[in-house]
């Protein structure tokens, strides 16, 4: 009775994972700014985005800093969301050294402006002061959770442009900073950011450990 019992928990775990699976994606940026060919660099290979379905219309998107020694600290989070699918909920730091503050007035993407990224902020999150401390740095993660209509909506508004997310990254290894904004397509899937689903809808889940508004 008790193999039986383990294995119907086995399928059941099995068929959860393939449901997260299927409503989880990760993007990575580019950067716009290229003021150090280094520092550019090292923000596109260490910075990503997981967005996954936490169900009753939220999505929770999850920023990572997985870099190295002399990755940068992401000081600001914009969005560009044209068609309105998103409308800020909450957002909880893992990390006790991380804080963020929503803000919705006026925003600058540091090289936003310019005719080939024209990005428009809508809304966005900015580090508390001091940013370098409070901001999203080395091996530490930020979930955002988002209401929202139809997830795939969302999905779709990433992959056509409806939908663009910048970062402003600060205090690289030599001081400098870079902004980034996330590559379009693709969305795929990955085995790395099916721990990162767990992560996201944790935070909608759990009790509210650590709230930030």
């Amino acid at each position: 009775m008790k193999s039986l019992k383990q294995k119907i928990s086995c399928l059941i775990l099995v068929f959860l994972f393939s449901s997260i699976v299927c409503a989880n994606f990760t993007y990575n940026f580019e950067c716009i700014t290229n003021n150090s060919a280094y520092n550019a660099g090292c923000g596109v290979s260490t910075l990503g985005i997981n967005i996954s379905d936490a169900g009753n219309s939220q999505a929770v998107l999850t920023f990572l800093n997985s870099g190295s020694g002399n990755s940068g600290v992401i000081e600001e989070i914009f969005f560009e969301d044209i068609s309105g699918l998103m409308s800020f909920s909450k957002f909880e730091a893992f990390e006790k050294g991380v804080k963020f503050v929503f803000n919705d007035k006026k925003m600058n993407l540091p090289g936003g402006n310019e005719p080939e990224v024209d990005f428009t902020e809508s809304y966005g999150f900015y580090a508390s002061k001091p940013a370098p401390k409070n901001g999203l740095g080395l091996g530490e993660t930020l979930s955002i959770v988002f209401k929202c209509g139809d997830f795939e909506d969302i999905i779709s508004g990433i992959e056509n442009g409806e939908l663009r997310i910048g970062l402003h990254v600060i205090s690289f290894g030599d001081g400098g900073s870079e902004s980034f904004v996330n590559k379009t397509p693709p969305a795929v899937p990955v085995p790395g950011a099916i721990a990162l689903a767990f992560v996201g809808i944790a935070v909608v889940l759990r009790a509210k450990k650590r709230v930030l508004i």
